[in-house]
């Protein structure tokens, strides 16, 4: 067997090891993005059909989009506001956080490997208040929770926005011990 050198590596096992952790970032990269990609579609493509083809928001839940289940689609506009599940943790749900936004308010998980189950919001604001735009709310390190103050903050500027729990309610990074598939 020849010997490889890569980055000044000469040992062939631990070449490959560099080369498999050098392609992890990548790796992750396109998984974030089929997972963004779903959620996007979820969220714009009923924005998007002409408004005589257009869905109720109620009718969402019988949508099939591969490994994407919607479990619940409810049209919320209480006039005394919206009060979001708190979430725990720093970045967690800020105390008295209400939606006075009228919404269309989609929850549902996408399974795309084996052993994952990513728990996903989608806000549709009502098209006479859509800026015509989307905005993902993204979550900080490991924290594993949907961002509800994001999602508001979104809305309330007429964006269709999404935010997903990344697949663990775990705030360390416990949740990927075992879970290659998952990461």
């Amino acid at each position: 067997m020849s010997m490889v050198e890569y980055h000044g590596v000469r040992d062939l096992e631990m070449a490959k090891e560099m080369l498999s952790t050098a392609m992890k970032p990548l790796h992750l990269l396109t998984r974030l993005l089929t997972l963004w990609s779903s959620v996007i579609v979820v969220g714009l493509s009923i924005n998007l059909v002409p408004a005589q083809a257009r869905q109720s928001c109620e009718s969402l839940t019988s949508t099939r989009i591969g490994k994407v289940t919607i479990t619940a689609a409810t049209d919320m506009h209480d006039p005394l506001g919206f009060l979001p599940p708190r979430t725990p943790g720093i970045f967690g749900t800020p105390t008295g956080l209400k939606v006075s936004a009228p919404f269309c308010r989609v929850i549902g998980f996408i399974e795309p490997v084996r052993d994952s189950h990513i728990g996903f919001e989608v806000w549709l604001p009502p098209e006479s208040g859509w800026n015509g735009n989307y905005l993902a709310v993204g979550n900080p390190a490991f924290e594993g929770a949907i961002k509800y103050a994001g999602l508001a903050g979104a809305l309330e500027q007429g964006y269709a926005t999404a935010s997903t729990d990344t697949g663990h309610l775990d705030p360390g990074h416990r949740w990927a011990m075992g879970h290659r598939d998952g990461v």
